[in-house]
This record gives structure tokens, sequence and C-alpha cells, in this order.
């Protein structure tokens, strides 16, 4: 433990390794207090952890998530996400205003007669639901075209062949896009957030970006497809080596959180990233490209499942 008075315009800094650094008040300092120095700092630990804690408020409670959805009707949410390269699906079920089933699979290709299995198999026994509301890899444009080859689509009407097998409206979104508006619930206060998704295996990560409660999608759907731009950026291997490499993670994490920096500047990034947990690491090596002042705040998500459906439910929700 290191004791030192500094000016105050260090206080709640950090240095360039990561530490934090507060100011001693004059009074303990130079009266040589070193029990209440120690109380004073046990102190700050405290009010530190509970800052770290708030921007996680919620993000593991899954009864206050679900409680949120109890304002759909009948409703089949669906949730695609690309996970160590297998597609895992899954479909929850909401009936008067609770969740009253819930279905996973898991798939390399997802080819559509699956899908459909897995929808009617949802839906047995008389089901009508108001809604149908997926959530997947790849592209989507006006909320219904769907662009993703590890399902077989191009340009896809997903929303109306789901509307005319099914007989329910439909809604179909980009998971990552999803996942950050269910994150953006929990920080109501903030302008602007975006999610960074990287799993195993993936040549370029995907990113949803909320401004306002609204979700960044752009003119075609396009919005946050890094990998249109990553294979023409001078990395130190292929991306498919580097996919599958904790440092190999780093470098392309560097390279897209960099320009969401420059572009959008995010209050809060949530970072979807099995093989980069540590946010403080991650920070620290951001500070040898941009200066730290500039960096947001990086958040761990840990299982972005409930995000997702949160999101799902915040879309249905905004149509009635």
């Amino acid at each position: 433990l290191l004791i030192v008075w500094l000016p105050k315009m260090l206080i709640n800094n950090l240095t360039p390794n990561r530490k934090l650094v507060f100011q001693i008040p004059t009074p303990l300092f130079s009266g040589f207090d070193a029990s209440g120095t120690i109380d004073y700092i046990r102190h700050l630990f405290e009010e530190e952890k509970k800052r770290e804690k708030h921007l996680q408020h919620n993000l593991e409670s899954p009864k206050e998530k679900e409680s949120y959805i109890k304002f759909l009707g009948p409703a089949l949410l669906i949730s695609v996400i690309l996970d160590s390269e297998q597609l895992n699906i899954t479909l929850r079920y909401y009936e008067n205003g609770k969740k009253v089933e819930e279905a996973k699979a898991v798939f390399a290709i997802l080819k559509r007669k699956y899908l459909w299995q897995e929808i009617s198999y949802m839906l047995r026994n008389g089901r009508k639901p108001e809604w149908i509301v997926l959530a997947t890899p790849g592209i989507v444009d006006d909320e219904s075209l769907v662009t993703m080859k590890k399902m077989n689509m191009d340009h896809f009407n997903l929303a109306e062949e789901i509307e005319r097998r099914y007989s329910a409206r439909c809604l179909v979104v980009n998971n990552v896009n999803a996942c950050a508006l269910g994150c953006s619930h929990w920080q109501p206060d903030l302008k602007t957030m975006t999610l960074i998704s990287f799993p195993y295996g993936c040549t370029g990560p995907g990113v949803g970006t909320v401004i306002d409660g609204k979700i960044l999608s752009g003119r075609r759907g396009l919005a946050g497809e890094c990998k249109f731009y990553m294979n023409r950026m001078q990395f130190s291997n292929s991306l498919d080596k580097l996919s599958r490499a904790e440092e190999g993670h780093y470098e392309m994490l560097i390279a897209t959180i960099l320009p969401l920096i420059s572009f959008i500047d995010p209050d809060i990034i949530y970072m979807r990233t099995p093989l980069i947990q540590d946010m403080k690491e991650l920070a620290a090596r951001l500070t040898n490209y941009i200066a730290e002042e500039y960096i947001p705040k990086l958040v761990y998500l840990n299982n972005p499942l409930d995000e997702v459906f949160l999101g799902l439910g915040i879309l249905i929700s905004s149509r009635k």
C-alpha cells in the first residue's frame, strides 16, 4: 500500500497502469493519522466497488428481466446466437404475461426447415401467437430481409415467410442489435451505448448501437457489420487464426473499438467477448492508441440471452 499526498487534479484518476489514485485529505495526512487514513481508503474501495456494480445492476436479475415482458400478449420470441462456430437457437413462448415454455437446439447450419420444425413444435396444441419475433445473426434489412450464410439466406424475406406460415405478425432483427436494446433498458440515463459481440472463431465482431433508445441499423441494416472492413486491415496474422487466440482477439477488438470511439463516442460499451473478460486490461491496451479520457466504460456481458429476449420484448411493446 502506497500513501502519498497528491494535488486535487489527480483525485479519482488512474495511472497509466490502471491503478486508482485518490487524494488523502490534508487533515489525515498532516496529522499522521494512520488508522483514519486506512479507514478512509477502505471507504474509497467500497465506493469504487459500488460504482462498478451499478453498471451491472439488473444484468444478473432474471426475475426482473422476465417481469419486463409481462406486457406482451401471446408471443413466440426466438433467439439465434452464434457461439463457438455453432448456432444456438432458443425459443420462448409467452402467454398471459408469463413465459410458459422454453426450448433449445443447436445447429451447425440452421436450414429453414429446421427453423419451421422448432416453431411448429412451440405452436403445438393450438397456440396462436399475436407476434413471432426473431433475433438472428447476419444482415437484417427493414426488419424482414435476412442475409446470413450459415442460415443459407441471401436477402430472404424471412418475416413474410413466417407470417404466411403461421398467421402472426413478425419482426426480424439482428441479434446483436436486439441484445444492445435489452442492455440499454438497464441504463436509461445514458444517451448512447454500444454492444460488441465477438464469439470464438468469428472473423469479425458484430456491433449493435442504441442512441436515445433507438437501434442504429443504418440504411440497409449494415451498421455494425465489421467484417466488411476487417479483411482490408493490416493485422499480424490471418483473421481466421487471430479469431482463435486471445492475443488475436485483443488485436481485432482494438481495431473495432477505436473507430467506434471516433465516430460514435458511446457512453458505455458492453462486451460479449468470451476470450477477453478482463476489461481493465483491454482499457489499458487501448491507451496505447487513444488518451484514457476518451475510453468509455467497458462492461463484460457474460450471457447475452436474457438481454436479447428483453430487446425483442421492447420491440413488440413499441409497436402497440
